[in-house]
C-alpha cells in the first residue's frame, strides 16, 4: 500500500504536523479490550526516550483512544509535548493512513492500525498481551513482535481474568526501544 504524496501533505498540513524530525507513531489503543493494550506508562516511557533523542511522537487511534492518548501526553515534562501530538480520535482512516506512511516507527497494540502500519512497510514493534501473533500478525518482514511468555498467555479474554496484566506490563519499555533501534538499521 502506498499513501498518495498530495494527500500525505493534507493531511500534515490539515494538523499543522511537521515533518522534518525523524516520526514515532504510537497506536495506543486496541478496539478488542483492554487485554490488548501495553500501559499508557509504558507508551509514555518510550516516547519519553524518543523525544529526548531528537525524533517527534504521533499518538494515533479512534475517539475511543484518545483517553489514554492524553494519559500519555500528560506523563511527558511539559518541554517533551511540544514534540508529541495526540491524533486520536480527530483523524479519518484515510488521513491515518497518509500520517503512518511518514513516520519512520510504529510501535502497536495488536490492533488495525497495527495491520496498516505493515500494509505500509513500516518498521513496526507488535505489543501482544492476552493475543497471539499466531493468529494475528503484522504481514511484513519489518516487524518485531514483543510477548511475553508467562504461563497464562495467550488467554485470548478482552480483560485480564486474573487481574494483573503481566503478559503487558512484563514488556519493559526497554524491549520496545531496542526493538526500534534493531528494525531502523536493518530496514
Amino acid at each position: 500500500m502506498q499513501a498518495d504524496p498530495a494527500s500525505v501533505e493534507n493531511a500534515v498540513a490539515t494538523f499543522s504536523l511537521g515533518i522534518e524530525n525523524r516520526i514515532l507513531a504510537i497506536c495506543a489503543g486496541a478496539e478488542f479490550g483492554v487485554a490488548k493494550q501495553w500501559p499508557a506508562e509504558h507508551f509514555a516511557a518510550t516516547c519519553k526516550k524518543k523525544i529526548d533523542n531528537g525524533w517527534q511522537v504521533w499518538i494515533f487511534g479512534s475517539e475511543k483512544d484518545a483517553e489514554v492518548a492524553n494519559e500519555i501526553m500528560q506523563m511527558l515534562a511539559e518541554e517533551q509535548r511540544q514534540h508529541c501530538v495526540s491524533l486520536a480520535g480527530r483523524t479519518s482512516l484515510a488521513q491515518a493512513i497518509d500520517l503512518l506512511s511518514v513516520a519512520e516507527a510504529v510501535i502497536s497494540n495488536d490492533s488495525g492500525l497495527m495491520h496498516i502500519a505493515a500494509a505500509l512497510d513500516k518498521p513496526i514493534v507488535a505489543l501482544y498481551g492476552s493475543t497471539s501473533p499466531d493468529f494475528t500478525p503484522p504481514l511484513s518482514n519489518k516487524s518485531k513482535l514483543l510477548f511475553t511468555d508467562i504461563d497464562c498467555r495467550p488467554c485470548f479474554p478482552r480483560e485480564c481474568p486474573l487481574e494483573h496484566k503481566k503478559c503487558l506490563t512484563q514488556l519493559d519499555p526497554s524491549q520496545a526501544l531496542a526493538a526500534i533501534a534493531e528494525l531502523i538499521l536493518t530496514s
